[in-house]
């Protein structure tokens, strides 16, 4: 029983874990950058390796060895960490933004304080 209730964990897990890249994705989808894309296509990659594992719960009698297993659960890691480097990319991108703006500003208070 231990086991039953760990797979359902951790499918619940997963579930989560996707709907939350996929909300990220969506919310940051009006901006046309290279780190929104890698994120949503780590966001595809990964929901298909999680639908390659639920699958494979459904189909556990057909499958033989772990070769099977490596391939999904790689697949479903890969995805996550293209994911989490586009968000990484989109945080420094955002970071570097607003240090502009900050250099911008003081720019333009510097000038209206000179005569």
């Amino acid at each position: 029983m231990p086991s039953s209730a760990y797979l359902s964990l951790s499918s619940v897990v997963g579930l989560l874990s996707m709907a939350i890249q996929i909300a990220a994705c969506v919310l940051l989808l009006r901006e046309r950058s290279a780190a929104t894309w890698m994120m949503i296509v780590g966001t595809v990659i990964s929901t298909l390796g999680k639908l390659g594992s639920l699958t494979s719960l459904v189909t556990w009698w057909r499958m033989t060895g772990q070769g099977y297993y490596t391939i999904v659960y790689a697949t479903v890691s890969f995805g996550s960490l293209l994911f989490l480097a586009g968000l990484l990319l989109y945080a420094m991108q955002r970071r570097a933004l607003a240090h502009r703006i900050a250099e911008l500003e003081a720019i333009l208070a510097d000038q209206s304080e000179s005569p």
